[in-house]
């Protein structure tokens, strides 16, 4: 009699709603330097796609996703 291991668990991974910058390039798809053009030009809000939390800029993907949806900060 053969037995088979047992199956193996899927993992699935989800970035945190909020995240630094250069992860944001990764996810996004745009440079470091884009975003924080946008930040600059005030195209991104803080309190809206960003935030700065301990010094750090973060970036809100839930606002983030909103602005590519609708074009508007």
């Amino acid at each position: 009699m053969t037995t088979n291991p047992p199956a193996l668990a899927s993992v699935q991974i989800a970035p945190a709603r909020f995240v630094t910058i250069d992860l944001a390039e990764n996810i996004t798809g745009y440079t470091k330097s884009a975003i924080r053009s946008k930040i600059h030009k005030g195209e991104w809000v803080q309190g809206r796609q960003w935030v700065k939390r301990d010094g750090r800029v973060l970036i809100d993907l839930k606002g983030y996703e909103a602005w590519a949806v609708t074009g508007k900060a």
